[in-house]
Parts: structure tokens; C-alpha cells; sequence
């Protein structure tokens, strides 16, 4: 959106306060600079005339719009009115970058994904994302025109994820960001009720209403504790600061009664049960059950009926909210009375009893020991608790997943007989998983998936024939998977997807022909392209997937010719990460439909492009990764099927390719430098083949023999070492140097065991270390939010400066100088502590990433509360640190990412609306000035001095041309160049290029007598009278000729006078008498030859 507002232009009889134009662009924004000019006159009682307009949108100017126009004028009273509008646009000079996607390379439809339904007044409200605003809250009256966007949380920078909607009174409560808010369902009444204050970024939870009043709690300093809110920002309010426990306690919440009832921890009495009125007083422990500060394992608190009911390891318990009606139930590990069980949970009411599961077991229990019985069993593999028991008339249904049926629908009536598998929908061991159990009419709703039509809508009416899918949303074997299911007006609401659609807003009323798409609501594409990119065979190449699976591209950046190489759709290949090339072949990760992710090899063709080696047989993966090339080999890590990560390694041919090592886990590295070849060995972290061995550091030699442990932990905690760094003939690291350290510290090594040592202490609670790199001879990092540096030995590791609380995200060396990107802004250093400063705060950019150069600037990304993460650069000053370009125009992030330089083009990966796809990048030129030189004339070796600005640095970027005929460049500052006049340089325009941009001198460089013949080959040129005050002749003889071109020149070089004349008999007259007496230098043409003379000018 884009608007225009006049004030003060008016002629003082017009009684309009102000002149509204609001133009929308129907094409993608481009940043250049334009003039406007708009004339309108409207016809009613008084006439007004606008004029001088500037057009502004985020505080740039634009153009290249194609534009609708949209004009409101607000009047004091309305009035009738004709319109005529002259809009004239032009481009001036560009001053912003130009960026566009190559191709929409995926075109299948996105998702909206519908969910976290509430019903407020006689709306349903939801929380969606249509691409532009990603998730936030939209509303429905239950018709599709009636579906519309509600309003932004969260401002549109990020997703402000509303969650946690719990109704109280007329109004309803949720969570976005880390933030309390509050609607009553209007626009207006849709606020932030508080921001609270959290060190560790914790969000308000377990949202409970109870008298007309919202609880909640905050597990964080220095805010902690129980919450109460009114719906007021003066009611919202600390009721009472409850300490934190062992794993984040307090946790669950209830109400019952006038009562909140939680778990919660005090140091004196450990884990117990809670309760609070809404009071600082009434705020206090229930019953201490477990006396003495040992804690009570409390689980699944539930409220049913007038009672609370909740597990404690294997025991049930009741509570009535007072001490003496807190008290164990039964014990479900009793011997004497036969019963086994733990981890109980879905207490519900069926009648006078109450259903509860535990581990491969579901129970019924009239509350006491004896009439506490099991209903079902269900052993197996899969087998864990019970999804949600649900509750129609006098049955309950709930899922079971055994080894014979797999998982499928159940139902009891309380007793052992009338406990029974409902219907066997997908028969076979595999089962129909059904999920999303929703009573609405009578009727239970749920998703189930059979062989024939996949995962679609189904009801039950409780009986085996009464147990029938709705509706096949994706027709045929796709899965249609509704789930969210919201029962509301007689109808359910959800999410599904179709053939034509994402994953979007369905309604049904229970009948086949009533369940549809009630709105699309995302409207663009998904992701194509990820940023995956690579040089093969002078071929820019890239992993992208149009919808049928990834795949290998080619691109030269534009849309026509950036194609498909393999297609391996056929065979539902999926690549994960950039191939890499190794003895002139692409070797990389991919699956197919007999295979899990595996090995490949190509050529960057279809036919050649093959399963190289199986190294997990059938379809699980062995995920070969981390590639590295060394002594001639591949190498890579890959998930053998026994689980262990192996390091191996090929020549390129199936029998070549064997492991050389064993090793635990199956993480992969976290650093980017994990892997350091170091001499005839290399060197990386890894887990031992066994669970006393942590993670460690490893070298090799490429053999499993000669791979060996460097580290050893002599605790039971790993060392876990990062950020591998070379450094003067050393490894440098952090690691872990104790048990009773939360913070590593920094350490050396020389390639052997003995030789690995701590080299200095950090912080042993939180050093938050990370990112070596070497710069001005010195080893760099970042540790307990300062900035330090090392010469190698203890005495020369030291702070260099305090980072005001943040880490580094990303290091970088350039032009001399050390920058780095921290979570609050982006910094630059020369290595001293006056020397390191934050580079531009007034652009507050965080999370700075991806450092590269191009176009003589260094690039980044980041982002800022204007415009979300973009496309950055700099200079290195900070008037020079500017957005490059607003590919997400607004404060949508483009999130670019996966920066390849090809033929002066930037190709990156990026949103800019249609999901992340290819977009090419190149900077408009630059602004050169006006070009002048010195001696305004000479012949060719002579020495001239060209001034301007922003010149290259290096001589050779700069391309300088005496009329077309290239100069050699001697010298170059940023605002002038030393150049030699070439040999076949004539008089004409000196021109200036370097990076896109063109600069022409406005006069002439005189190429002098000494350069130039003065006469013509076999010809005679006359000219008389010389001197001469009026007319000059020129007569030619001995040369046929119809036309002569001549140019005079004063002697600063500049072009006084031009003609170009048809000869008669051989002569020309040329007027000089305009021309102020003095000397003239002549450039006279005759047909391909170019002669000079001199003459005066009385």
C-alpha cells in the first residue's frame, strides 16, 4: 500500500482538509527513484488543484509500478464530484538495487493451516497464516465471504504465535510472544493487557479461568509466580511469588470450586499439591504428601465431577481441595490386591465411575480399592497410554494400538464385557490410527485412515455399522488428514487438504455433500528452492524441488532457461544439502522408492545419475553427510543399520567404499569447521563406540587403525568440544574441563593426547563461548559476552571488550578489519578495545549471518523491526550500512539465504511471496559524477588524470575508454584515475565503467597535432583564408569524396563547433565568425580517414 497526502497545497478557497491517494501495486516493488507529476481537478462546489506530490512508500521512493488507483477525499460534507487525473511517471536515477525471482519454481499450493479454534459472540475465531501476515488471528461467520483476516498481533515482523485462548466471562485470553493479551472480539478491543518481564524468554502458562478471572503462571525471573487478570492492565497483576522447582515447577493447573489448584514447589516441603483463592494468603500447599522437603511426583491433574484426581507414580489419588479430603484411592502396584500399573492419566466420568489409562492398560474404578478394576489390555511394540477417552451418552471412546489390529477405535461402557474394539476400519496390523475423537450431534468425529482413500473425516454413531466415512476429501489413496476439529453451530470446523488445495478451512454438518473447502486461505506458493546451490562443469546448479521432489537444476538466471537436469520425481528422490564434487562427479545424499537416504553419484545428467553405495539395506537411511575430500578419497559419515555412525570413505566406485570407524551417537557435527584437515591427518568430534565413551576429540589418519581418541573426560560428562580452529601449527577448541562446569573453557592441542591441554579458564557457570578466527596474527573468540584474544600462550589470552550481554551469530574478516554479528547489533573491530564499536546503531540489526563480498562491499543478513531479516551491506562506515533491497517489502522477512556469485550476478534464496524461491540480485549503478581530466588534450603514452567518485581501488576494475579505444589504467583512488592514452585513440568523450556503472566526461579529450596526420594519403587538403575572421574554405583535390566531417576545438579541449557537408566542385565553406579570435584545433574526416589542422580565428 502506497499513499499520497497533500496538505497546504491547495488554493486558499478549498475547503478539503485533505487529499487521499492510495495506489496498490499489482507487480513486485522496485526501488528506483522517479518523478511524479499529478494534476487533478475535481468538480463540485469548489475546485482544487494538487500538485508537486511525492510518492512514498516505508520512506523510499519508487517506481516501475503498474498501479490501480483508489481516490478518498475527505470532505467536511459530501459532495458529487467529476474526475480528471493525468499521472505521468518516469524513472530519474536509480538509487536502489534491483532484485527479482528467476522462476516460482514450486507452484504447489501452501498451507493456512486453520487451527486453535475459539468461539467468541457469534463468531469463531482461528488463528491461520495467508502468507503475507503468517500466523495470526482470522475470524468466520461460517460462510466463505464471511471468512476474513482478524487482526496482526504481532505487527507482521515475526509470527506472534497466539496460543493458549481461554475464554473467561465474554472474552477471551491467549498468549503471543512471550505477552498476555485479551479480546472481546472487535478489532478495538484486541490489546496487549501486559508484557511481562523474563530473563529466559519464558511465556505465561497454564491459562485457567476461575470466578470470572484468568490465572496463570510465569516461570521466569524476576516475575515468577501465580497471575491473576481482570481483562484489565491495572487487574493483571502478581498474586503471589512461588519459588521455582525441579523441572520448571509449578506446573499444571486446575480449577474446582472458588479454587485454583496447581503443582507447585517450596524448599521446605518439596513438589506438592497447591492450591490459592486468588489471594497472596489463600495462595498455599494443599497437603504436604510426601512430608519433609522430599518431593511428591505429581501427574495429570484432572478435575471430574467435584473432584480432582491425579497419579503418584503408580498410586491414583482424590482430592476434594482440603487436606483431609486429599488421600490415596488405590495402589495400582499392589500386590495383594493383583494390580499393576503407573503413569495414570485420562481421568473421566462415565457415570458414577471414573476411566483412567496407565501403561498398556485401561482402568475403571468406583473410587475404591475393590471395585478398581482393568477393562483392556493392549501389549506390543507401539503400545503406550491412551490418546483422550471421549464421552457419548453412557459409552466412552478411546483408541488402543495392539500388535494384531494395529491402532484402531474402541469402546466401553464401563465394564469388562462391554469393552471391545468399535470396528477393525483398516484391517491388518498397521491399523487406521484414529485421532482427533470429537463429540458434536450426538455423533463422535474423527480421522482415520484406511488402504483405499487415506486419512480422511469419519463418525460413529457408537455402533460397529454406524461407523462410516463422511466424506473422501482426497479423493483416491491421498490423504485428505483433518485434524483441529471445533464443534460450533451444529457443525464441525477444520483443517484438510485436497488435490487442488493446501492444508485449509473445511466445514462439515455430518453428510458427505456438506463437508467443503470453506475458504482458501493461503493463496501463494510453497518453497522451491532452498538455497542449495554449487558450480559443476561451468554450470551454475541447483537442489530444488517443483513438487514432484528434489532435483538438480541448472540456471543462467533467468526464468527461460533455469530447467530441470535429473528428474527423479518418479522415484520420490529427496536431496538434502549441496553435492559435492570429487574427481569431476556430484556425490550426495538421495532416496528412492526401494531405498532410504543413501549415496549417489552424477554426472549432472539423468541417465548418469545412480545409487552409488547401500549403505543401511532397504528403505532405512544411512543419511550420508559431512562430506570431505582427503588424500584422494571421499569422505563422509553415514548410520549403519545398527544404529552407529561410521566414518567412511570411497574412490568413487561401490567396492571402494568401506567405514574406517565406529562411533555412538547419531548427531551430527554443529560447527561448520568440525572436520579440520591438519597435516597428514584430520581432526574431528565424535561419541565413542560405547556409552562409557563421551563426545570427544578424534583424529585420524583415514584407517581404522589409525583412529584414535585424543580427549578423555574424566567425569561423567562429555567434553564436547567445538569450534575447531587452526592457529599457528595448533588446534585451538572449547570444551568442557569438569563435571561441575556449565561453561567450557578453552584448550590446545598439537595433534597428540599428551599435547591436548586446557590453555585457560572461562566462566565455569555460563561462558557462552563461540566463533575463533585469526585476525592481525592473534587467535579471536567470544566468550562471557566479551570479546577476547589469544597470542597462544595463558599469559596472552585476555578481554578485549565488554559486547554489553550478547554472543557472537557470525565472524568475519575484511578490508583489515574484524566484524561480527551479535543478537543485538552488528560490530566491527581492528583488535583494540577503542577500536571495536557497534558499526551502525541506528539501523539496530540483529542476528546478523551469511557474511560475504561482492561488488567491493561486505554483505549480510539481518534483521530489524522496519523491515524483518533482509539483504544488508556495507562499507565498512556506518553511514555506509544500508539495506540493500527489501525483497519482502514491509516488515516481512525475505529470509535470503544461500549466496552464490555467477557472472556479476548474486543468485540467492529468498520470499518474495510465493514461498522461498531463486531470486537474482545485482546492485544498479552507482552514480560516478561528472567526469573532468587533465591536459585536455595530448597524444597517445601521454599521462591524464581522470576525476570523479567512486572509482575502484584496483586500477584494473576500472574500465576507461578514449573514445571506445581502451586506456590502460596506471593508478586509482576512489575519486581519480592515472590512465596512458591509447594508441588508436581518437578525439572524442572519455567514459569511466566499473560495476554496472557509466560515466562520460562532457567534453572532449583532444588527441594533438603530433597524434594526428595532417594530410591525407594521396590527396591534398587546403584551407584558406587562415587566418580567417568570417568564412573559412576548405577545398580538396585528388581524392573522390562527397562528404567531410569537421569539428573545431578549443584549446581546453572542449567542441566549439560541428558541420558535416556535402562537397561541390570539392570545397566547403564553414562560418566561423561566432568563434571568439584565437587558435582552433581541426579534427577533419574524409570518408575512413582522419586528419588535424590548426587555425586562427581573428
Amino acid at each position: 500500500m502506497i499513499a499520497i497526502f497533500t496538505r497546504n497545497l491547495c488554493p486558499s478557497k478549498c475547503q478539503a482538509k485533505t487529499h487521499e491517494i492510495i495506489l496498490r501495486t499489482k507487480s513486485t516493488v522496485t526501488h528506483n527513484c522517479f518523478l511524479l507529476l499529478l494534476t487533478t481537478k475535481f468538480f463540485f462546489r469548489k475546485n482544487v488543484h494538487v500538485s508537486c506530490l511525492a510518492l512514498v512508500y516505508e520512506e523510499k521512493i519508487l517506481s516501475n509500478f503498474i498501479i490501480d488507483i483508489l481516490m478518498t477525499i475527505n470532505y467536511a460534507k459530501r459532495v458529487s464530484l467529476g474526475l480528471h487525473l493525468i499521472l505521468m511517471l518516469w524513472c530519474s536515477f536509480p538509487i536502489f538495487s534491483q532484485v527479482k525471482m528467476v522462476k516460482d519454481i514450486n507452484q504447489t499450493s501452501g498451507n493456512g493451516d486453520p487451527n486453535s479454534f475459539f468461539a467468541l459472540g457469534n463468531r469463531l475465531f482461528f488463528v491461520a497464516d495467508d502468507h503475507a501476515r503468517k500466523k495470526d488471528l482470522w475470524v468466520t461467520d461460517g460462510t466463505t465471504a464471511g471468512t476474513q483476516f482478524f487482526k496482526m498481533i504481532g505487527g507482521g515482523r515475526f509470527t506472534s504465535q497466539p496460543r493458549l485462548f481461554t475464554k473467561v466471562g465474554d472474552k477471551v485470553f491467549f498468549v503471543a510472544y512471550n505477552a498476555l493479551f485479551v479480546t472481546d472480539g472487535t478489532v478495538e478491543g484486541t490489546k496487549l493487557l501486559k508484557q511481562l518481564n523474563s530473563v529466559f524468554g519464558k511465556a505465561p502458562r497454564y491459562l485457567t479461568e476461575m470466578g470470572g478471572k484468568l490465572y496463570f503462571y510465569l516461570i521466569d525471573e524476576p516475575d515468577g509466580g501465580l497471575w491473576v487478570s481482570d481483562g484489565t492492565v491495572e487487574g493483571t497483576k502478581l498474586v503471589k511469588e512461588v519459588p521455582i522447582g525441579f523441572n520448571e515447577l509449578p506446573n499444571q493447573m486446575v480449577a474446582l470450586g472458588d479454587k485454583i489448584y496447581f503443582v507447585g514447589y517450596e524448599e521446605s516441603t518439596g513438589i506438592e499439591l497447591w492450591e490459592s483463592d486468588g489471594t497472596e494468603a489463600g495462595t498455599k500447599i494443599v497437603k504436604d504428601i510426601t512430608p519433609g522437603s522430599s518431593w511428591t511426583v505429581i501427574y495429570d491433574l484432572e478435575v471430574a465431577g467435584d473432584k480432582m484426581y491425579f497419579s503418584s507414580w503408580d498410586e491414583l489419588w482424590e482430592s476434594d481441595g482440603t487436606e483431609a479430603g486429599t488421600k490415596m484411592l488405590v495402589d495400582l502396584n499392589d500386590s495383594s490386591l493383583g494390580l499393576t500399573g503407573y503413569n495414570l492419566s485420562n481421568f473421566t466420568k462415565l457415570g458414577s465411575k471414573i476411566l483412567f489409562s496407565g501403561v498398556e492398560k485401561l482402568w475403571v474404578s468406583d473410587l475404591t480399592p475393590d471395585g478398581t478394576t482393568e477393562l483392556a489390555e493392549y501389549k506390543g511394540i507401539l503400545s503406550r497410554n491412551l490418546d483422550a477417552i471421549v464421552v457419548l451418552g453412557n459409552q466412552a471412546f478411546f483408541t488402543i494400538n495392539d500388535v494384531t489390529n494395529g491402532k484402531e477405535l474402541w469402546v466401553t461402557d464401563g465394564t469388562k464385557a462391554g469393552t471391545k474394539m468399535l470396528k477393525d476400519i483398516n484391517p491388518g496390523a498397521e491399523g487406521s490410527n484414529p485421532s482427533e475423537l470429537l463429540i458434536s450431534n450426538n455423533k463422535l468425529y474423527f480421522s482415520a485412515t484406511t488402504a483405499s482413500h487415506g486419512t480422511e473425516l469419519w463418525q460413529s454413531d457408537g455402533t460397529e455399522a454406524g461407523t462410516v466415512m463422511v466424506k473422501d476429501i482426497y479423493n483416491g489413496v491421498g490423504n485428505g488428514a483433518p485434524s483441529q476439529f471445533f464443534t460450533w453451530n451444529n457443525k464441525i470446523y477444520f483443517q484438510a487438504k485436497d488435490a487442488q488445495h493446501g492444508v485449509e478451512l473445511w466445514v462439515s454438518d455430518g453428510t458427505e455433500v456438506g463437508t467443503n473447502l470453506l475458504k482458501d486461505l493461503y493463496v501463494n506458493t510453497i518453497d522451491g528452492y532452498k538455497g542449495s546451490s554449487f558450480f559443476y562443469n561451468n554450470q551454475l546448479l541447483l537442489v530444488a524441488n517443483d513438487g514432484t521432489g528434489g532435483n538438480l537444476w541448472t540456471t543462467d538466471g533467468t526464468e527461460a532457461n533455469t530447467t530441470k537436469i535429473t528428474n527423479l520425481g518418479s522415484r520420490q528422490a529427496s536431496w538434502l544439502g549441496a553435492p559435492i564434487e570429487f574427481n569431476g562427479k556430484l556425490y550426495f545424499e538421495a532416496s528412492d522408492a526401494t531405498h532410504g537416504r543413501e549415496l549417489w553419484v552424477s554426472d549432472g545428467t539423468e541417465a548418469r545419475t545412480q545409487l552409488l553405495k547401500d549403505v543401511n539395506p532397504g528403505k532405512e537411511d544411512s543419511a550420508p553427510r559431512d562430506f570431505f575430500i582427503f588424500k584422494g578419497r571421499l569422505y563422509f559419515w553415514a548410520i549403519t543399520s545398527s544404529g552407529l555412525k561410521q566414518i567412511w570413505s570411497t574412490d568413487g566406485t561401490e567396492a571402494g567404499t568401506s567405514a574406517i570407524g565406529r562411533f555412538r551417537s547419531s548427531n551430527y557435527f554443529t560447527r561448520d569447521n568440525s572436520v579440520i584437515i591438519w597435516g597428514d591427518k584430520f581432526y574431528f568430534v565424535a561419541d565413542g563406540s560405547s556409552d562409557s565413551e563421551g563426545r570427544e576429540l578424534w583424529v585420524s589418519d583415514g584407517t581404522e587403525a589409525g583412529t584414535t581418541r585424543l580427549t578423555q573426560s574424566s567425569h561423567f560428562r562429555s567434553s564436547s568440544p567445538t569450534g575447531l580452529t587452526l592457529y599457528n601449527n595448533k588446534l585451538y577448541f572449547f570444551a568442557f574441563s569438569d563435571a561441575n562446569s556449565f561453561g567450557q573453557d578453552l584448550w590446545v592441542s598439537d595433534g597428540t593426547e599428551a599435547g591436548t591441554n586446557k590453555l585457560v579458564s572461562l566462566n565455569r557457570f555460563t561462558s557462552n563461548v563461540d566463533a575463533l578466527i585469526e585476525f592481525n596474527g592473534k587467535l579471536f573468540f567470544w566468550a562471557e559476552y566479551f570479546l577476547w584474544e589469544t597470542d597462544g600462550t595463558a599469559n596472552g589470552t585476555k578481554k578485549i571488550k565488554d559486547l554489553e550481554g550478547s554472543a557472537a551469530t557470525a565472524v568475519y574478516v575484511w578490508q583489515g578489519k574484524l566484524y561480527f554479528a551479535l543478537y543485538n547489533n552488528m560490530w566491527v573491530s581492528d583488535g583494540t578495545e577503542a577500536g571495536t564499536y557497534i558499526l551502525a546503531d541506528d539501523k539496530e540489526l540483529r542476528w546478523g549471518k551469511d557474511f560475504f563480498e561482492y561488488d567491493n562491499k561486505l554483505y549480510f543478513s539481518a534483521e530489524n523491526t522496519a523491515q524483518g531479516r533482509e539483504l544488508w551491506y556495507t562499507d565498512g562506515t556506518s553511514a555506509g550500512t544500508q539495506l540493500a533491497v527489501d525483497i519482502f517489502p514491509g516488515l516481512r522477512s525475505s529470509n535470503p539465504t544461500g549466496f552464490k556469485v555467477w557472472n556479476n550476478k548474486l543468485f540467492l534464496a529468498a520470499n518474495s511471496g510465493n514461498g522461498t524461491e531463486l531470486h537474482v540480485y545485482q546492485p544498479l549503478p552507482r552514480n560516478l559524477g561528472t567526469l573532468s581530466f587533465s591536459p585536455k588534450y595530448g597524444k597517445p603514452g601521454d599521462e591524464v588524470t581522470i576525476t570523479g567518485i567512486s572509482f575502484e581501488t584496483t586500477p584494473a576494475n576500472n574500465v576507461v575508454r578514449f573514445n571506445q579505444a581502451n586506456a590502460t589504467v596506471i593508478a586509482a583512488t576512489t575519486s581519480e584515475l592515472k590512465v596512458t592514452v591509447p594508441e588508436s585513440a581518437t578525439t572524442g568523450k572519455i567514459t569511466v565503467q566499473n560495476n554496472q556503472q557509466v560515466a562520460t566526461s562532457a567534453d572532449d579529450f583532444l588527441i594533438s597535432l603530433t597524434s594526428l596526420p595532417q594530410d591525407l594519403q594521396g590527396a591534398t587538403l587546403t584551407l584558406f583564408p587562415n587566418p580567417t575572421a568570417h568564412t573559412l574554405k576548405l577545398q580538396l583535390t585528388g581524392k573522390a569524396a562527397n562528404q567531410v566531417s569537421l569539428t573545431a576545438y578549443n584549446m581546453l579541449g572542449t567542441s566549439v563547433l560541428q558541420t558535416t557537408q556535402t562537397l561541390r566542385d570539392g570545397a566547403m565553406s564553414i562560418e566561423v565568425s561566432g568563434l571568439p579570435a584565437g587558435k582552433y584545433i581541426l579534427k577533419i574526416q574524409v570518408g575512413e580517414e582522419v586528419v588535424s589542422r590548426s587555425i586562427l580565428k581573428e
